[in-house]
């Protein structure tokens, strides 16, 4: 006890640069552009979803996922002109690199129908498992159970369907058969 502050090395240095990612939505009536608290078949609404990025990492190859319910009918999008792309078959809107202190926005037009499901939601996918698989050095400094993970071994069936999104990110990196 002398008091003197006793400094230990917990090896963190290495850990991965975490890309702090969040995902917002917000619909607005096409017409004039105010929220939409409520609406009617035949509406015309714009489902603007916003993708921000605070930082420190810039991931890569980031998607998102947003299946227009059968409640509405798909009219257009903004994707294109964003330098994205979107398809309202899969839903996937795929915005590449998103770097640190930035964010992307995406309006998907739509028509409110009579009848069908009108919940919306989105998720952002496949950014999780390519930071895994790129930066496992740098999570095997953190956790010794890492150490030896490799992408064929994320992608080894346990019984659980895999997203579709995941899927793609496999096939990507050559391992098929799931």
């Amino acid at each position: 006890g002398s008091g003197s502050a006793v400094s230990y090395d917990f090896g963190f240095e290495n850990a991965p640069t975490e890309a702090d990612l969040a995902l917002a939505q917000t619909i607005l009536h096409a017409g004039d552009g105010t929220p939409a608290t409520e609406a009617a078949a035949g509406d015309a609404l714009d489902i603007v979803l916003t993708l921000s990025n605070s930082g420190p990492g810039s991931p890569s190859d980031v998607r998102v996922l947003d299946l227009i319910p059968d409640g509405f009918a798909y009219v257009s999008d903004d994707a294109a002109a964003q330098g994205d792309s979107y398809d309202p078959a899969t839903g996937v809107w795929l915005l590449g690199d998103v770097l640190a202190g930035s964010s992307h926005s995406l309006t998907i037009r739509v028509t409110m129908q009579s009848d069908g499901t009108y919940e919306n939601q989105a998720e952002i996918i496949k950014s999780v498992l390519g930071a895994i698989a790129d930066n496992n050095d740098s999570f095997a400094a953190i956790s010794k159970s890492m150490a030896d993970l490799t992408v064929e071994e994320m992608a080894t069936d346990i019984g659980v369907p895999f997203h579709p999104a995941a899927k793609e990110f496999y096939a990507e990196r050559g391992i098929s058969g799931m």
